[in-house]
This record gives C-alpha cells, sequence and structure tokens, in this order.
C-alpha cells in the first residue's frame, strides 16, 4: 500500500469526521436555542 495515499485517505476521513461531528453539534445546538425560545415565549 502507498503510504501517501493511506495518509491523505486518513486525512480526509478526519476532516469528514469533523465536518460531521461540527454539523451534528450545530444541529443539537440549534434545537436547544428552538426549545428556550419556545419555553420562553407564551
Amino acid at each position: 500500500m502507498n503510504f501517501t495515499f493511506f495518509t491523505q485517505t486518513l486525512e480526509n476521513a478526519i476532516e469528514r469526521a469533523s465536518l460531521v461531528f461540527i454539523f451534528k453539534d450545530n444541529e443539537k445546538r440549534c434545537r436547544t436555542t428552538e426549545n428556550i425560545f419556545l419555553k420562553s415565549s407564551p
């Protein structure tokens, strides 16, 4: 197996994983903000 290819694939995988994590985290935060807003509104 080509080592540079492996490291590039690894970097891409890490990048993709972090993007997915950030996206899910933002989604969770948005939902929490929504809930707080709904609770505070009469």
